[in-house]
């Protein structure tokens, strides 16, 4: 819209200016004799002088500048302009939306725990008759404790180690869904579809016969991709270069010409199977004349594990994805 305005400006001030016969006024300099001619130059001028997004090209290859085929992008700085719609109208929805989520994992109101004792008089009271009861029996287990031998209790005590070890990785890891879905506390998902955004990185990837927009967790289903010994299920794939279109965030967007080079996205083959069934139904009437066919695409299943931005923007400053 602004690149129509300023070309319509400009086009009419030579006009105008032509047929005046006076000087150009398009430079911002001279004047012209007729008043629309100098009407649709301040057009001009504010529309050339008007805040526009900071815009840059950075080639991938240091020597790419004379290569026609080396790999570009386009970076867009937007961060200002978020930070300023946040202080705004819509940083108040976004409020709003946050609040919606507010005592949604609390436990249920319970009435009548004003009138139950306290937890910690309950413990302290189980823990004096457990000691009173453990003192009888306290002399046979220390007997029996040194008899065991010690190479029973180190590996006794490998084991604890090993298991604990195991627990605190999985409660590092992302727990999901039988759907597949991110498995996220009510609160979060009350947020969420009253509008808030998740935040993080989204990536727009191109793949055999589809573009797809994607962020961390995303489920993606295609066609089958082949070859099957790379697309196996399992496989860790890593897509760049031409793969990425573009890559995004609430400060900066990265625009590929065709791809974003030094951006990777790590994507995980999860299933290779067959999408649900499609029925085609065909009827001529009074000629006695039906078909009913069905047919079933082979698709393969992906998540998106990762995206890693270029060096360059490896510390920028963006919007984390919710936890």
């Amino acid at each position: 819209m602004l690149r129509s305005v300023t070309s319509t400006a400009i086009r009419r001030c030579r006009a105008s200016t032509s047929l005046s016969g006076g000087t150009s006024a398009c430079g911002g300099g001279a004047t012209t004799s007729s008043s629309a001619g100098r009407q649709w130059a301040l057009v001009a001028q504010q529309a050339e002088r008007s805040s526009c997004r900071p815009f840059s090209a950075s080639v991938s290859d240091g020597d790419g500048a004379g290569d026609a085929n080396a790999s570009m992008y386009a970076s867009v700085d937007h961060g200002s302009a978020y930070e300023e719609a946040l202080a705004g109208r819509h940083g108040e929805q976004l409020r709003l939306a946050y609040d919606e989520g507010k005592g949604k994992d609390d436990p249920p109101y319970d009435p009548f725990a004003l009138f139950l004792p306290d937890e910690d008089e309950l413990n302290d009271n189980l823990d004096a008759e457990e000691n009173d009861r453990g003192q009888d029996g306290a002399d046979e287990t220390a007997a029996a404790s040194l008899d065991e031998p010690l190479e029973d209790l180190e590996q006794v005590s490998d084991d604890e180690e090993e298991y604990s070890d195991d627990e605190e990785e999985d409660d590092q890891s992302p727990e999901y869904t039988n759907q597949g879905f991110r498995d996220r506390p009510k609160s979060q998902l009350a947020a969420l579809k009253s509008g808030l955004p998740a935040g993080g990185l989204f990536a727009v990837l191109s793949l055999p016969g589809t573009q797809q927009k994607v962020t961390v967790d995303d489920v993606i289903v295609t066609n089958k991709l082949k070859p099957a010994d790379k697309w196996a299920v399992g496989n860790t794939i890593t897509l760049k270069d031409d793969d990425v279109l573009l890559v995004g965030s609430t400060h900066f967007t990265l625009v590929g010409l065709p791809g974003v080079s030094g951006v990777e996205v790590d994507v995980l083959v999860e299933e290779n199977t067959r999408d649900a069934r499609v029925l085609i139904f065909k009827k001529r009437k009074r000629k006695h004349s039906r078909r009913l066919n069905g047919f079933r695409r082979d698709v393969t299943l992906l998540r998106v594990m990762d995206i890693r931005l270029p060096e360059k923007y490896s510390n920028a400053e963006y919007k984390e994805t919710l936890a």
